[in-house]
């Protein structure tokens, strides 16, 4: 009868053992999970020090602990380049290892064993604590779940959350952190992008009507971020419109350096494009090269200076007929806009300019633009440029739409010191130096104009 009873018990355990094997269950990196959570916390007791709510003292204490489990946590897992993941022949032998290793237990234990005999108390065993300090990734989160609980107003609160939901493998739970991130900041250049991904990536690729709206939202935001192209290129490949894509694409891979690790993706989406909309995609993605930066920059410095203000003419004309042609958003027009401008078509560059304005009036890069655009020349060579009245109305406008941006504080500043106002001049770089990091390099030239104003940084 006892034989019986191990029988089954281990014909339980090899079932269950199997199961994740020969299935699909979603793996759990909790080594990344673990190193996430402590960088998030180095992160922000760095921003606690910074703001004084923690002292010099414990905060170094706190820095070299948190370092100290990321360097032991490092050292618990050397020597498994693969992560510990199964595929292949790993699986094989797990497979293997799971079937053969009670039927070796129980050849040994029918040679070596005695089922009569009595167990080992618990209480008289050796003590097998878990070593002190070992991560568990899920009580971090818990305890940042609890944080928030008690700040729901955290936002990078909220955005770490859902990193560490990503990690884990919990989707919906990451989307709805940062439908709340979203809720607190629908501004912030990081979140709309973050949130339509996290949705991307619920939806098994599929680019729902939410998702692209936040995409289009992150690229009026972040215009230099790659990913809402992609997305926005994708959702109209889903939607049949392949050569919409192609568009959107092209562009994209033009402004991607070569060794930027996520292009081979881009171009395989843009290939098949090409075949959805009849086009060569071989050729397709030729073109595309062509114009990358890098590529754009190879061939200019190969060129003797005549040949190569020829070529970079002939491509801003290109780009003009282009935008003529087949139209564009404000940032293409201002891009053209600034195109011209170093080639010396200042009238050309003003049309563009207000073309720029028309399609997006409330774009404060733009505005930020065309002020630089409609600077005088400075009345000599150590002097400042002259504000015109054109430029300040530019200016102020960009700092309304944007009144965390400290740009336009500065040419503020020069046009009061123009107009003799020096107290609102020294207002205007004082709130322009509190808005910058303290490493910023521009801080010395702002703090050496207060300076001669007779006043210092803080008044």
């Amino acid at each position: 009868m006892t034989w019986l009873f191990i029988g089954l018990l281990t014909l339980a355990a090899v079932l269950l053992l199997v199961r994740p094997l020969v299935g699909r269950l979603p793996a759990l990196d909790e080594r990344a999970a673990a190193l996430a959570v402590y960088r998030d916390q180095l992160a922000e007791l760095a921003r606690e020090a910074a703001r004084g709510e923690v002292g010099e003292a414990e905060a170094r204490a706190a820095r070299v602990e948190i370092e100290r489990r990321i360097l032991r946590l490092g050292e618990a897992t050397k020597g498994d380049p693969s992560g510990g993941g199964t595929g292949g022949f790993g699986r094989a032998a797990a497979l293997a290892g799971v079937v053969l290793a009670p039927l070796l237990a129980l050849g040994l234990y029918a040679h070596l064993g005695s089922p009569q005999m009595r167990d080992l108390p618990f209480a008289a065993r050796e003590d097998e604590t878990p070593e002190e300090g070992a991560p568990d990734p899920r009580v971090m989160v818990a305890s940042l779940e609890a944080k928030l609980r008690a700040n729901p107003d955290d936002l990078e609160g909220w955005l770490r959350l859902a990193r560490s939901k990503a990690v884990l493998g919990e989707s919906e739970a990451g989307v709805k952190a940062l439908r709340r991130a979203y809720d607190l900041a629908p501004n912030d250049p990081r979140v709309p992008g973050a949130l339509g991904e996290a949705i991307v990536n619920l939806e098994d690729g599929v680019v729902t009507p939410e998702a692209k709206g936040l995409f289009e939202a992150a690229e009026r935001l972040a215009p230099e971020d790659p990913r809402p192209a992609f997305y926005l290129a994708q959702a109209d490949l889903q939607a049949g419109r392949s050569a919409d894509a192609l568009s959107k694409l092209e562009r994209l891979v033009g402004r991607t350096p070569s060794d930027a690790p996520w292009l081979p993706q881009v171009e395989t989406m843009l290939k098949a494009a090409a075949t959805g909309a009849g086009e060569d995609p071989d050729e397709a993605l030729a073109a595309a090269r062509a114009t990358a930066p890098d590529a754009v920059a190879r061939e200019l410095t190969a060129l003797p200076p005549e040949a190569r203000e020829a070529r970079i003419k002939g491509m801003v004309a290109s780009l003009a007929d282009r935008l003529a042609r087949e139209g564009g958003d404000g940032p293409a027009w201002a891009r053209l806009a600034q195109a011209q401008t170093v080639i010396g078509d200042r009238d050309a560059a003003a049309r563009s300019y207000a073309k720029a304005r028309g399609l997006s009036p409330d774009d404060p890069r733009i505005l930020k633009a065309e002020g630089v655009f409609r600077l005088g020349p400075p009345p000599r060579e150590d002097a400042f440029p002259v504000v015109t009245d054109a430029a300040l109305a530019d200016f102020e406008a960009a700092k309304r739409l944007d009144p965390a941006d400290p740009e336009p504080l500065w040419y503020l500043g020069i046009r009061a010191f123009q107009d003799g106002d020096r107290g609102r001049a020294a207002a205007l770089w004082r709130d322009l130096l509190a808005k910058l990091p303290e490493d910023h390099p521009d801080r010395p030239a702002i703090e050496a104009r207060l300076k001669d104003l007779g006043v210092g940084a803080s008044g």
